[in-house]
Parts: structure tokens; sequence; C-alpha cells
């Protein structure tokens, strides 16, 4: 990447981030500032300002509730209101 494509990327990246301000200002949807915000995190990465967490891309390799053994951890023990009897 040369230098001019480093200074509109960040001028991009100062922008999104503008963006994103505004959308939380006016109390947008949160999964429009959602996106935003991942755009603004992978061009951080790509410009090298940030490094990517551990296993951050590998979402698809983390557990889920059917993979997790029932007697892990408190899985299963937070009562449902289905559960509560009433009063």
């Amino acid at each position: 990447m040369n230098d001019v494509d480093q200074g509109q990327l960040s001028d991009a990246l100062a922008r999104m981030n503008e963006a994103l301000r505004i959308l939380d200002e006016t109390g947008a949807a949160g999964d429009i500032g959602g996106h935003l915000d991942l755009a603004i995190a992978r061009l951080e990465q790509r410009l090298g300002l940030k490094k990517p967490a551990p296993h951050a891309l590998k979402d698809d390799l983390s557990p889920t509730v059917k993979d997790v053994p029932p007697d892990a951890g408190g899985i299963g023990d937070t009562a449902c209101t289905w559960d509560i009897t009433s009063v």
C-alpha cells in the first residue's frame, strides 16, 4: 500500500468513526453501528493500527451450547421464566 492509499484510507477511517459517533448520538438501530464498528476494526487492522485479537477470526470454532457438556461451568443454572414458581 502506498502513501496515497494510506492517507485516503486514514481519511476514510476518520469519516467512519464520525459516522459511528453520529449513529450513536441519534440512537440508530444497534446493528447498523455494529456493522460499522466491525468495518472500522477491519480497516484499523489493515492500516496496521491494531492487531486482531487471538482467535478473533476463528469464531466458527467457538463452542456452542450443544457442544458444551451440561455440567460445564454454570450452563443451565440460570432460572428461566417458566421455571419460576408464582408467589
